[in-house]
């Protein structure tokens, strides 16, 4: 106890002071929206990324499927192997774009 009568009284705990720091307003709302920008160009960078990788995954599985083609045209022995490569290739497209598909997360909740 104290020379005056009263009890000590307790440091602020951690929580105190998150709560604080929490609870400061415009300081948050500005720390939320330049996280959010931040947020939105990278999905914009990532998305340019998977349609780069798309467009070089099509190209392969083209290449890979004319020279599949002319393989067996011309009763070349590896037509078959480079038929596998090329139905693989176009299966691994078809995965990339079926990635790309997928649901898209929702909008950014707007802070007033």
């Amino acid at each position: 106890q104290q020379q005056d009568g009263r009890s000590p009284r307790a440091p602020p705990s951690a929580g105190d002071a998150v709560q604080r720091t929490v609870l400061s307003g415009p300081e948050m709302t500005e720390d939320i929206a330049e996280h959010q920008v931040e947020a939105t160009i990278e999905a914009q960078r990532c998305q340019k990324a998977v349609a780069a990788e798309i467009a070089e995954a099509e190209k392969h599985a083209k290449l890979l499927t004319w020279a599949a083609n002319k393989a067996a045209e011309e009763g070349m022995p590896q037509a078959a192997t480079m038929q596998a490569k090329a139905d693989q290739a176009v299966r691994n497209l078809e995965a990339l774009k079926q990635q790309n598909q997928s649901p898209r997360p929702a909008p950014p909740i707007k802070v007033v």
